[in-house]
């Protein structure tokens, strides 16, 4: 035996996801795990049991590789066991894992467990290769010689009852672990269980091995006569699987790789001439369709990120039809149903910012699968994970106009993530899981509750550092922990910004190392950038030259990425915001340089709103980059001002009247408006005076709604304060009574700070004029 401490599982299982293949993988995983090796074999020094168990139970979605975390577990894996049916030559996913242990240097560990079907049907063909050479990248060159893998069988025979054929197949799995011959480990079992009649288990066990090799001798005249007979049909599946090697193995190298999108779409373009050759040429089988799926999946993330929403949308639709089809194809088959529920999801980010009520029915489609295919198999972590899933998107639509409804979807998908990571304290991804739900829910409380949204976060970060100390170089850890330290950060900012200091730097530490490690990644680089920006935002409380220097820092990374990718809208929202923060430091000792500025940001807001008319956060970027652009021409070009101001009143009206609700918009609007009346005031008393009108109407209904507020009471004088500027008579003397009876209250209550406690006092001056 090889030194087994190098190992963390001993074994391995894989199988196609279907319910009887599951089964046989479940019934293993136990038996391997409680299986105790004959003390007379223990004194010879083997160990007592076999060791942990890895049951390949987590789907693979049709856009993706095989995951890390079982890439993760096969290289930590010493055995690898194939689950083997009619149905398991026909899963991509079990020959790719397959291939991944042969170029990890172990064939000669790898054991087939035959549960139904022939040898020649039910045996991945990669299972009968064997390597001839491995390149250091992990490419391999087959050998033309055929392996007859270590096999168990355990497929019903008249002449075997059940209990006994699946003994002989743990004895046989058994010992090649152990490294002792089968018959070897059969004959101390025997011992070892001498209440048993020894001649009905001899008998039985002499039929399993005569069996065996009766299977072994079929399978090899099987593949004699494929050889021949379905030669053409080899080839299609050869070159098939192929294709979706050149899909599976790329798609997650994509994914977080930086790779610029137009090389990915490339390669992707290649990869579906590819298969639409080989469904030309052939046979359209479930798998190349499932590849096609694949690719279309992929295909539709990289237009995503290349700034084509709409072309994203057509791919990750094509995806679909092909995943209902193969559903519909095969009903009983759960990665084809679990592959419907994923297409639906990204179908449904994809139309989230556009459409979020028809994302919603999206994401609601999901769930229901999602639940159907937990309550199939309610011992499948990966179905329960996937209903905490489809739950958090449901929560992240419902929280933009019903927190409330988006809270009970969030907290749903925590308590199955709780229960999940009680079942699998050690699952990596569950724990994970765990985090993004305490994330969401402290995202909606952080706003009312503080308090509690600190603690859901802080627990989060504990769940980070464990995973960190887990997996110290998991870039996607090491991201996630920088995303704690933020969001702890922007709690702490208000009351302790020393701490949120700390707090982001330590976040930034992170971030450059990742962007280090990968410097083409642009996730990364834009990681460095935000926090920069996070910590300037702290220094220029007290140093603004330091907090000058973060920005222009964070501003030349953001120009770099827009550069690089000159249609993603991320990047150039980046850049605008870098631009303004830079222009407002210089606004008033470099007025010309912030000018500069402003008038760059504006014209990527323009580019914006164009691209996605009604995207509020484009409009709000135009409106704030016209009103800054307007308090500089002010000083000296005031009709120019004016033009500037009354271009963002229209956006500000607009963006007010489509969500009436939203308290901070309508303040925005009044400010706007007030903007305006003060400059035509003097000129224009008229039509200033419907302004200030209108900015009283907003105020004082919000300080009605909110009489505790103390913000909204104030703003209340001051619009009072306004109309009296352009009133007169009984009308100006009434606006100037009411402002001075509030305000009065005010500083009774001592909510009046200093500069403002002088407002009483010129209110009664104002009213003794004449």
């Amino acid at each position: 035996m090889t030194d087994q401490s190098k190992f963390e599982y001993t074994v391995f299982i894989i199988y196609r996801h279907l319910p009887e293949d599951r089964k046989w993988a479940k019934w293993l995983l136990s038996a391997l795990e409680t299986y105790r090796t004959p003390k007379t074999l223990q004194k010879q020094g083997l160990p007592a049991r076999l060791g942990k168990v890895f049951r390949d139970e987590d789907e693979i979605p049709a856009s993706s590789d095989l995951s890390s975390l079982i890439k993760n577990a096969l290289e930590k894996s010493k055995f690898l066991v194939v689950i083997c049916s009619k149905n398991t030559s026909a899963s991509m996913w079990v020959s790719e894992e397959i291939r991944t242990f042969h170029a990890l240097g172990r064939s000669d560990h790898i054991i087939a467990l035959l549960i139904d079907g022939e040898p020649g049907d039910a045996f991945p063909e990669l299972l009968l290769k064997l390597p001839k050479s491995i390149s250091d990248g992990g490419e391999i060159t087959w050998s033309d010689e055929v392996r007859e893998p270590i096999a168990a069988d355990v497929r019903p025979r008249d002449d075997t009852r059940h209990k006994e054929l699946k003994q002989s197949a743990l004895l046989r799995v058994a010992a090649s672990i152990l490294g002792v011959k089968f018959d070897d480990l059969k004959r101390r079992e025997e011992a070892r269980s001498k209440r048993r009649m020894q001649a009905f288990v001899a008998a039985s066990l002499t039929a399993v091995v005569f069996t065996s090799a009766l299977s072994l001798y079929a399978f090899a005249q099987r593949q004699a006569a494929i050889l021949n007979a379905e030669r053409a049909n080899k080839a299609l599946a050869a070159a098939t699987e192929t294709a979706n090697g050149l899909v599976f193995r790329l798609a997650q190298e994509f994914r977080n790789s930086g790779l610029p999108n137009a090389t990915i779409l490339r390669i992707l373009g290649e990869a579906q001439k590819l298969q639409d050759n080989l469904a030309q040429g052939g046979e359209e089988t479930n798998d190349l369709l499932r590849s096609r799926a694949a690719t279309l999946s992929e295909r539709s993330n990289s237009l995503a990120n290349f700034g084509d929403p709409a072309g994203a949308l057509v791919a990750a639709s094509e995806s679909l039809v092909i995943a209902r089809k193969l559903a519909a194809s095969e009903p009983e088959d759960t990665d084809f149903k679990r592959d419907v529920s994923v297409s639906l999801n990204k179908i449904g980010r994809i139309r989230s910012r556009q459409d979020p009520a028809a994302a919603l029915v999206l994401f609601k489609e999901s769930l229901e699968i999602r639940r159907k295919l937990a309550a199939s198999d309610p011992t499948d972590t990966q179905f329960k994970h996937d209903i905490s899933d489809s739950l958090d998107r449901i929560g992240v639509i419902l929280k933009r106009k019903d927190p409330a409804a988006a809270l009970v979807a969030f907290e749903e998908s925590l308590e199955i993530m709780r229960r999940l990571v009680l079942s699998k304290p050690a699952n990596t991804k569950i724990l994970r899981g765990l985090f993004v739900s305490l994330d969401r829910i402290a995202t909606i409380k952080k706003r009312n509750d503080p308090a509690a949204a600190l603690l859901l976060y802080k627990e989060g970060q504990a769940i980070q550092r464990a995973l960190l100390k887990q997996e110290p170089d998991n870039t996607l850890f090491q991201r996630d922990m920088s995303v704690s330290l933020n969001n702890i950060g922007d709690l702490k900012r208000r009351n302790d910004p020393t701490a949120a200091l700390a707090l982001f730097e330590e976040s930034l530490t992170l971030r450059r190392r990742l962007a280090a490690s990968e410097p083409d990644n642009t996730l990364f680089q834009r990681g460095i950038a935000l926090n920069l920006n996070k910590i300037a935002d702290v220094k220029q409380r007290d140093d603004l030259s330091s907090a000058l220097r973060l920005y222009e820092e964070s501003l030349a990374i953001s120009r770099k990425l827009t550069a690089s990718e000159p249609a993603n809208t991320v990047f150039q929202r980046d850049l605008l915001f870098s631009l303004t923060k830079i222009g407002e430091l210089n606004q008033r000792d470099n007025p010309s340089a912030a000018l500069r500025l402003f008038l760059e940001a504006r014209k990527i807001s323009r580019r914006l709103v164009a691209l996605e008319p009604e995207n509020i956060k484009f409009q709000r970027d135009l409106s704030a980059s016209l009103t800054r652009i307007g308090e500089i021409k002010q000083r000296n070009t005031p009709a120019s001002a004016l033009a500037m101001f009354e271009e963002s009143l229209v956006i500000q009206r607009k963006l007010s009247a489509s969500q009436p609700e939203n308290i901070q918009l309508q303040r925005i609007l009044a400010t706007a408006m007030n903007r305006i009346g003060e400059i035509k005031a003097p000129k224009f008393p008229a039509e200033a005076l419907g302004l200030f009108e209108e900015v009283f109407t907003i105020r004082n209904r919000l300080a009605a709604s909110q009489p505790e507020n103390t913000v909204f009471q104030t703003y209340l004088v001051i619009s009072l304060y306004k109309l009296s500027t352009v009133q007169k008579g009984l009308a100006r003397k009434a606006s100037l009574k009411k402002g001075q009876e509030i305000a009065l209250k005010l500083e009774a209550a001592g909510k009046l700070s200093p500069s403002q406690k002088i407002w009483p006092t010129l209110f009664q001056r104002l009213l003794d004029e004449k």
